[in-house]
């Protein structure tokens, strides 16, 4: 990454070695993904010692396998490529699919561990015994509160009336009815903010952690056009429902606008939304939301809210 250019680009009031951190560590994380001849980017992160990555639905569809490029480097030294990979979900009103892969890159330790908002799901199965798949707890709107989301392909008809899910601490919580998402085996179940574990909790923002009325900028990571990664930067423009602006989304899905520069291939790659912020000790705060790879009625990017922090 051309450090200096990319200061140059953030202004004065951003340039500080805690800023150059957090993008040099989500730089890392940026890995290409190819599916099917289609070209796009994904976001690495790590969830109880394995590690996943994110990308757009659009992208993948259908598929249960895709190849990723692992790369530290714009010249791609230390690459990996991984031809395996294991669907564990996907979500076409998010437009999202998350995929593990068993390798541990060698930045593996400094990513945050994410495992709080990832729960395992149990389902009545036959003869009473009990289904544990994998679920995600996303935060869906005011109205609604939290989900717990997850996919299961296996289901004969309608899904089971209920679940429970239990935590990375080992707490239980019954959820409501399951209600079909969008997708064949996407599936939803709300699940009561008191019966959430606080450590899952503080990872979720329902708006940027800052006054976003003053400037913020945007730094977009993704590998355009299926090349070495590139950096492009520019301005926070506000938030906006996904029905709004995607054709398939539902109204809890939360949209940042920016207008960083993107290509064809960038889709899934990540916008870091950077901002000041006086309560933090370091003086600033950051973001990270997955780029769509869209424009809206005004011509600004957009990326999910609320998917990875």
């Amino acid at each position: 990454m051309d450090w200096n250019r990319l200061e140059l680009q953030l202004g004065i009031p951003f340039r500080s070695n805690a800023v150059k951190d957090v993008i040099q560590q989500l730089w890392n994380r940026v890995v290409a993904v190819e599916c099917r001849g289609v070209k796009g980017t994904g976001i690495l992160f790590r969830a109880n010692n394995k590690t996943y990555v994110q990308t757009c639905y659009h992208v993948v569809e259908d598929s249960d396998d895709i190849a990723i490029t692992v790369s530290h480097e714009r010249n791609c030294e230390q690459s990996i490529v991984v031809v395996s990979s294991f669907l564990i979900g996907k979500c076409r009103s998010q437009d999202k699919a998350i995929y593990r892969i068993d390798i541990q890159p060698s930045f593996f330790r400094d990513m945050p561990d994410l495992g709080a908002i990832v729960v395992d799901v149990r389902l009545p199965g036959p003869q009473s015994s009990l289904l544990c798949i994998k679920g995600l707890v996303e935060y869906y709107n005011d109205d609604r509160g939290y989900m717990v989301h997850f996919y299961w392909k296996a289901f004969n008809g309608q899904p089971p009336s209920s679940c429970t899910v239990t935590f990375s601490d080992n707490s239980v919580a019954n959820c409501g009815s399951i209600e079909t998402c969008c997708n064949p085996g996407c599936y939803r179940s709300q699940i009561l903010c008191s019966k959430i574990p606080y450590t899952t909790l503080t990872l979720f923002h329902r708006t940027l952690p800052w006054r976003s009325e003053q400037y913020s900028p945007v730094v977009m990571i993704s590998h355009p056009n299926g090349n070495y990664k590139e950096h492009t930067v520019g301005r926070y423009m506000g938030m906006e429902m996904g029905n709004k602006i995607m054709p398939h989304a539902d109204s809890g899905t939360h949209m940042v606008l920016h207008d960083a520069e993107t290509s064809p291939g960038s889709s899934g790659g990540c916008a870091i939304i950077i901002g000041k912020e006086s309560y933090n000790p370091i003086g600033y705060n950051s973001y990270i939301g997955m780029h769509i790879g869209q424009r809206d009625r005004n011509g600004y990017r957009f990326c999910s809210l609320g998917l990875i922090n």
